[in-house]
């Protein structure tokens, strides 16, 4: 997921040890509703873009984007997340990828 990628992608990329996850989203409404998921049980990070969010980021990766066509989330593995998740947001399914993840 490069810089100049015409694909857009929220990430979310997580600290196992520190429970820290940061949330790259640059629609402010939806940044907000995912911290306001996370930030009870994490230490939340937020970044607006993918250059922002790669300076940021030092671990794992989940895709979170609204392209939910076939094929968009072996794009976004292959940009190099670990995980993908269409929008609209299911809240189940974001918990299990974190716990998987994080080993909870």
């Amino acid at each position: 997921m490069g810089p100049n990628s015409s694909t857009r992608y929220a990430a979310i990329s997580w600290d196992e040890a520190m429970k820290k996850i940061l949330v790259v989203e640059d629609v402010e409404l939806n940044q907000d509703l995912v911290v306001q998921l996370l930030e009870d049980n994490y230490e939340v990070l937020t970044a607006v873009d993918g250059a922002e969010g790669l300076q940021i980021a030092e671990r794992e990766h989940i895709a979170l984007s609204a392209h939910a066509m076939m094929g968009d989330a072996e794009k976004a593995l292959q940009s190099g997340c670990d995980d993908y998740l269409s929008k609209p947001l299911d809240e189940d399914l974001l918990f299990a990828k974190l716990a998987k993840f994080l080993g909870e």
